[in-house]
């Protein structure tokens, strides 16, 4: 069964749907070694993606408590009142926000 190449990688805990877009856009992910860059594309569960050049794990399940990790900090309100509650926090989620990309 084929899925959206966007929603696989949200499946396998790589990012959120919109984050995935992201990244394919970018070029940052292949589908049997072959660079993928257009939105929509499908992929079958045979086959191989990989992300920067790591290879997906179609069976893992995302890591408990982190599935709103990156809507949130998508979310202006969230760090609009992150910044209130603990001034100087923008510097620490530009921080966090490279390291998930990386």
């Amino acid at each position: 069964m084929s899925e959206r190449l966007q929603k696989f990688l949200a499946r396998a805990g790589v990012a959120s749907r919109r984050h995935a877009e992201g990244l394919i856009t970018a070029g940052r992910v292949s589908v049997n070694n072959q660079r993928v860059t257009e939105l929509g594309t499908k992929v079958e569960p045979t086959d191989l993606v990989t992300v920067d050049g790591t290879l997906v794990d179609k069976e893992a399940p995302p890591p408990p408590g982190t599935e709103n990790i990156v809507e949130e900090l998508a979310d202006p309100t969230f760090e609009q009142g992150l910044e209130a509650a603990a001034p100087g926090a923008d510097e620490a989620m530009e921080a966090l926000e490279q390291a998930m990309e990386e």
